[in-house]
């Protein structure tokens, strides 16, 4: 049986180590088999003396009692992920339709960062390993993943704001600060490009005044004080340069040259350059989007180019700039320890 003596009745922003207001004693009934199984501290302890252990320990009806001076929704996640393992596994969304009773992706990745925190405390690295994989699951360094997760939560989008006329998706969006804080506390470096992304175009200001129709997750912003002064700069940053190589891509289209072209469609590709910008125009702070949305547009428009060549080109240079942007994102960010394992 485990018994917290300092529990608080909330759990603290995600790295803090302050103290909070202290609650009653909270008692949890184990197994020690469960908990050396798991952690290396707990099995390297029951596998001493047991004598000592026994007499060392205070007792609660007969039953040896174990003070762990953690925080309690720490340590109630972190036995619930002992015992039920699925439990880790329950905010992905990658191949998942909407239900509207979901609404618990507005604590993800918080509910994970107690068990994280008693992962590396106790030794439990099977534990941890299950929640690295649902966050690189969240953020991942896959472009194609990533491009079927945005697809879902696109659709996700559609349905919550047919039945949402606020357009807060706070309940339903995962959050990208906590996600930035926990993967740089426990070392989890892969999450951190895609995270970095992921807020980059939640805190584009000037996308929404212009067009205040589009919803925008007020979470991640609201939490932005969670991340460290480099951490926000890196943001800042990577955004800069994201968007300085985005439009350098585009200007490609500006003059097109096809050896194999007798010159009969660039002003159809000029004109369908000039309404691919005021389409998108609005959408510079999530280049991915753009030219999803564009690839999208050239097949749709194919028709209205004469030249099979211009219509392939269009397409070619669209994926061509998507690749590059993507191989690119670590740097942008100032990650460049991750370009080695960046896919």
């Amino acid at each position: 049986m485990l018994v917290q003596r300092s529990e608080r009745r909330e759990r603290p922003a995600t790295g803090s180590e302050d103290g909070g207001e202290r609650g009653p004693l909270t008692l949890y009934k184990v197994h020690k088999y469960t908990l050396a199984l798991h952690c290396s501290v707990f099995a390297s302890l029951f596998n001493g003396p047991r004598d000592a252990l026994e007499a060392g320990s205070e007792r609660y009806k007969g039953i040896p009692v174990m003070d762990l001076p953690d925080m309690e929704e720490d340590v109630r996640d972190f036995l619930k992920a002992l015992y039920f393992p699925s439990e880790t596994s329950r905010h992905r969304h990658v191949s998942s339709p909407f239900r509207e009773s979901d609404t618990h992706w507005a604590v993800f990745p918080n509910s994970y960062g107690g068990i994280l925190r008693l992962s590396a405390k106790y030794e439990a690295s099977i534990i941890r390993n299950l929640i690295v994989e649902v966050l690189e699951m969240e953020w991942p360094d896959n472009f194609e993943v990533w491009s079927a997760l945005q697809a879902t939560m696109r659709d996700t989008i559609d349905v919550v704001l047919s039945r949402n006329t606020s357009g807060d998706l706070t309940p339903y969006y995962p959050d990208p600060v906590l996600a930035i804080r926990l993967a740089v506390d426990y070392s989890i470096p892969r999450v951190l490009p895609m995270a970095y992304y992921d807020l980059m175009r939640l805190l584009n200001d000037d996308e929404y005044i212009h067009n205040p129709d589009l919803a925008r997750p007020r979470r991640a912003v609201n939490r932005i004080s969670a991340l460290k002064n480099d951490e926000v700069q890196k943001v800042i940053v990577g955004r800069t340069l994201l968007q300085k190589m985005f439009h350098k891509y585009l200007s490609v289209f500006r003059i097109p040259y096809l050896p194999e072209c007798d010159g009969s469609c660039e002003d159809t590709v000029q004109s369908w350059y000039k309404g691919l910008m005021a389409e998108f125009r609005h959408m510079e702070s999530d280049p991915f989007l753009w030219i999803h949305n564009a690839l999208e547009l050239c097949e749709s428009d194919s028709d209205t180019v004469e030249c099979g060549n211009c219509i392939e080109w269009r397409s070619q240079q669209l994926r061509r700039m998507n690749h590059d942007l993507w191989r690119g994102l670590p740097s942008y960010f100032g990650l460049p320890g991750i370009l080695s394992i960046w896919k």
